[in-house]
C-alpha cells in the first residue's frame, strides 16, 4: 500500500480527518482517535531523502522484534518504547 492508499483505508475504517502541522519546513501528517484526541498514525518525510516514513504504534514487547525482522527503525517523533517508524517507499519483507 502507499501513502495515499494508506489514509483511504483509514479514513473508511475510522472517523478520522488528519490533522496536518509543518515542522521545520517539513509536513506531518497526524491521525488522532476521535474519542480522546490521541494519535495512532504519523506521516512524514525522512531527512536523508524524499521518502515518506509512517510511524505507528506496536506492544512494546515487540518492538525490537519487528525493527529486526521487517527492517524497520525505532520512531523519531514519538516515543520508541511504543512506537516504530515504516519506511512507504518499500514492502517490509522477513529477514531469512
Amino acid at each position: 500500500m502507499n501513502q495515499q492508499e494508506i489514509f483511504e483505508y483509514i479514513k473508511k475504517q475510522y472517523p478520522a480527518t488528519p490533522e496536518r502541522i509543518t515542522q521545520n519546513g517539513k509536513q506531518i501528517t497526524i491521525f488522532k482517535n476521535q474519542r480522546n484526541n490521541i494519535p495512532y498514525a504519523i506521516f512524514y518525510q525522512s531527512d536523508e531523502s524524499v521518502m515518506s516514513i509512517m510511524e505507528v504504534q506496536a506492544e512494546s514487547d515487540m518492538i525490537s522484534n519487528y525493527i529486526e525482522m521487517y527492517h524497520l527503525a525505532p520512531a523519531k517523533y514519538m516515543n520508541q518504547k511504543h512506537w516504530l517508524a515504516v519506511p512507504m517507499d518499500k514492502q517490509c519483507e522477513e529477514k531469512d
